[in-house]
């Protein structure tokens, strides 16, 4: 898919509110602030899950640490691994910040 094909879907799903229901890692559930994040970059998949605008950007901010040439549709299978690891990465890192502030500052009735 292409970037302007991928900005009028989004587009679109925000016009017709049809976006998924919440963010999958934080649970953001406001229409107008869900993106759908492609997992391993447009150019190397069409899966992806839907990401609130905050950390739709601190993935993409991870994965655009790698330089183009590893994210592109041609790279190699050891970047394509490459840009794997740092996209669930990313995510496991964000769910992980949360599970610590959830046990250091969770309300737990005993």
């Amino acid at each position: 898919m292409n970037k302007e094909a991928y900005k009028q879907s989004i587009n679109k799903q925000k016009r017709d509110k049809k976006t998924s229901l919440c963010c999958s890692i934080c649970g953001e559930s406001s229409p107008e602030t869900l993106e759908n994040h492609h997992l391993f970059s447009r150019a190397n998949s069409e899966m992806t899950v839907p990401l609130c605008k905050n950390c739709h950007a601190k993935i993409t901010s991870e994965q655009n640490k790698l330089s183009p040439k590893i994210r592109s549709k041609t790279s190699s299978r050891k970047n394509n691994i490459r840009l794997f690891l740092v996209s669930v990465g990313g995510i496991l890192k964000i769910i992980a910040d949360q599970l610590l502030f959830i046990g250091f500052e969770g309300d737990f009735d005993e």
